[in-house]
């Protein structure tokens, strides 16, 4: 009798749509692409259009460098979030008691 783990490694991976796509089949059942050593997955296998749709929103963020969760535009509150500074050591246990107990 198989095992599961054996039944995944014999799916076999699919060929690109074209041969310009910019992701490849990674064998864990996911579109991805490679980009100065670091692994960026794209959705499954099923969706090689999804796939590419999803690469082409954070492309120009991931190719320079940046994290592709500041590319796009947030709302007023992450702008904030993101320009405070964070509280370091004992200041950040006290900062995180005082938010959950609703004191100032």
């Amino acid at each position: 009798m198989s095992s599961l783990k054996s039944l995944a490694r014999r799916r076999t991976k699919p060929v690109k749509p074209r041969k310009d796509f910019p992701l490849y089949a990674h064998r864990c059942g996911q579109w991805a692409k490679k980009v100065c050593g670091r692994l960026y997955y794209f959705g499954t296998w099923d969706d090689p259009v999804a796939g590419e749709i999803a690469w082409d929103a954070p492309k120009y963020a991931i190719l320079e460098g940046n994290d592709p969760s500041d590319a796009g535009p947030g709302d007023d509150d992450d702008l904030i979030r993101k320009a405070q500074p964070k509280p370091h050591g004992r200041t950040a246990v006290l900062a995180d008691t005082r938010s959950v107990h609703g004191a100032s």
